[in-house]
């Protein structure tokens, strides 16, 4: 059984938040406070780390009503179709007291097509964010790319977060409960040591865990 789908998190709440401190405070206040959310929030990372599974619980989070979030990921290739398609859905949307969401998954700059889709998000900032209930939440894998676009690029409008690093006893905790709750054998340290060669990937360091044993 992948033990990474058995314990996905399914609230803010179980997700296992970065160390950085300032990240940590952040995200405390919006799940706290929905209301708090910056029009802009970028999570950044290497892969693994619980960026999207973060995103996606806060998603939840905010409770929006059906048809007032849309989700989109490299998969579909970010493009001027795609900006497009997205500004129309907004202009449908538009809702002055209703959140609206665009969720944007694993955000690239790397080719001409995804620099100028990067470049069409700040328009949308622009021209929409500071008027209306609208949200854009992304997340990368790669924010020196993001950061390159350009002077005032789409990295300027974002709020940052980075999901780079954990804290060592919070991770530490969460494996040991897995595995408890799994049967397997294993002790603390065993546990502390086993982190420490899947650091940062803690998506992987759960789906793997039950390979503490053999």
């Amino acid at each position: 059984m992948d033990l990474n789908k058995k314990y996905y998190p399914q609230s803010v709440h179980e997700c296992i938040l970065p160390s950085d401190l300032k990240a940590r405070s952040r995200l405390a206040r919006w799940v706290k406070d929905p209301s708090k959310l910056p029009n802009m929030v970028l999570f950044y990372g290497p892969k693994g780390t619980g960026k999207t599974t973060f995103a996606e619980c806060l998603i939840d989070h905010l409770d929006l009503p059906k048809g007032y979030l849309d989700r989109w990921d490299a998969k579909g290739g970010f493009s001027r179709k795609m900006l497009d398609t997205i500004e129309t859905r907004i202009r449908y949307r538009i809702d002055k007291d209703q959140k609206y969401v665009v969720f944007l998954d694993e955000l690239k700059a790397e080719t001409p097509t995804e620099i100028d889709f990067c470049e069409g998000l700040r328009s949308l900032y622009n021209i929409y964010c500071g008027k209306f209930n609208i949200h854009f939440i992304a997340t990368t894998n790669y924010p020196e790319q993001i950061r390159a676009v350009g002077k005032g690029s789409v990295w300027d409008r974002f709020t940052v977060l980075p999901f780079e690093s954990f804290d060592a006893q919070d991770v530490i905790g969460l494996l040991t409960n897995i595995a408890k709750q799994e049967g397997i054998l294993a002790s603390r340290d065993d546990i502390s040591d086993y982190w420490e060669e899947y650091f940062p990937k803690l998506r992987l360091a759960i789906k793997d865990l039950d390979d503490l044993e053999e």
